[in-house]
């Protein structure tokens, strides 16, 4: 879901382009998983989906993978514990 504010904020910069609101939070919507955002709790980062892609608060780039039907994050074929704050980087389109 995008906010009321971020559409504003789009349309505000745009709207000499004849773009409307609902073009606006289309737009935001679709860039939206792609968007780099910040991942401060382990609720967030449990709540992101297996394959997602992070960089850890060291830079260490992990992905989420399902080992043994347990959830988990790795850096390649190893098992870490995950420093936070992470960056989501990549994380698969629902």
């Amino acid at each position: 879901m995008i906010p009321d504010e971020a559409v504003e904020a789009g349309y505000a910069a745009v709207n000499y382009l004849a773009i409307g609101r609902d073009e606006i939070r289309a737009i935001l919507e679709a860039a939206a998983p792609h968007m780099q955002r910040l991942v401060t709790t382990q609720e967030e980062l449990d709540a992101l989906p297996l394959n997602s892609v992070i960089l850890d608060r060291e830079g260490l780039p992990l992905h989420k993978d399902d080992s043994d039907r347990v959830e988990v994050w790795c850096f390649g074929d190893n098992a870490v514990e995950v420093l936070l704050p992470a960056k989501v980087i990549s994380r698969p389109a629902k």
